[in-house]
């Protein structure tokens, strides 16, 4: 694992999320007023629609937990981590052997004990705000004996429509080329279809479309660029090899 203590690289990800089906991110509350919907969307103060990076980083982070652990690697239970550690030895040396066995996805996205290597802001709604980007939908809660609609029980809630457009950013820093290459990894998974966002997947909801570029910054484009580099697309590709290389010989 490495370290804060020197400058060593940065990846930022320009994000956009294109919708392919309705999203709910529910803000978990039923309004007092019934001109409101049951379950009203999470929305930033000005009332335009957000995907919460709170809420990215847990789909990042769940997903690479399952894809470990179905190739056989260590992974700590998140209820009861053990990469969180509380050593009455406070020395560097104590505490660099501490960290360094934490498991890969503590390394990558923290721990109670361990700073994240990755940051992911909230995704917002690209558009005027006056503009019409959500709809309400019905829903009924069915009876589980006779497959019924279940009386008195109708409730309807607010999504956000296909074809809206969210812009967010992923960082990290300090991280191997094959940490980059999970995030890649989970972000394909998404554009295939096989990771949705928000509430009411098994409706059908929340399927999206994740665009990126990436820029590199470390010690070599700051002393011939100056500055932060875009990488190419053989370079992106190099990150998911990365990735998959990692987990192969990690598995050996």
């Amino acid at each position: 694992m490495r370290f804060f203590d020197t400058f060593i690289n940065r990846y930022t990800l320009d994000i956009q999320i294109e919708l392919i089906t309705p999203l709910h991110i529910g803000v978990g509350n039923q309004s007092i007023s019934p001109l409101d919907s049951d379950n009203a969307i999470m929305r930033m103060p000005d009332g335009n629609a957000v995907i919460p990076g709170a809420s990215l980083k847990g789909v990042f982070r769940s997903n690479l937990e399952a894809i470990l652990r179905m190739r056989g690697l260590y992974v700590c239970d998140s209820t009861n981590s053990t990469c969180s550690y509380s050593s009455k030895d406070s020395s560097n040396e104590k505490l660099y052997k501490d960290i360094e066995q934490s498991c890969e996805v503590c390394s990558l996205f923290g721990s109670q004990s361990i700073s994240s290597h990755i940051y992911i802001s909230d995704a917002i709604r690209k558009g005027e705000p006056g503009e019409s980007f959500t709809s309400i939908r019905d829903g009924v809660m069915i009876r589980r004996d006779t497959e019924n609609a279940a009386g008195g029980r109708k409730y309807d809630f607010e999504v956000v429509n296909p074809g809206t457009v969210f812009a967010g950013e992923i960082l990290l820093e300090n991280v191997d080329d094959y940490q980059v290459g999970y995030v890649l990894m989970i972000i394909d998974l998404m554009n295939e279809g096989f990771i949705r966002l928000g509430g009411k997947k098994s409706a059908g909801l929340g399927r999206v479309k994740l665009s990126f570029n990436i820029h590199k910054i470390d010690k070599e484009s700051i002393l011939k660029e100056g500055s932060a580099v875009r990488l190419s697309d053989p370079e992106i590709e190099n990150l998911r090899i990365a990735a998959r290389n990692h987990i192969a010989e990690v598995i050996v």
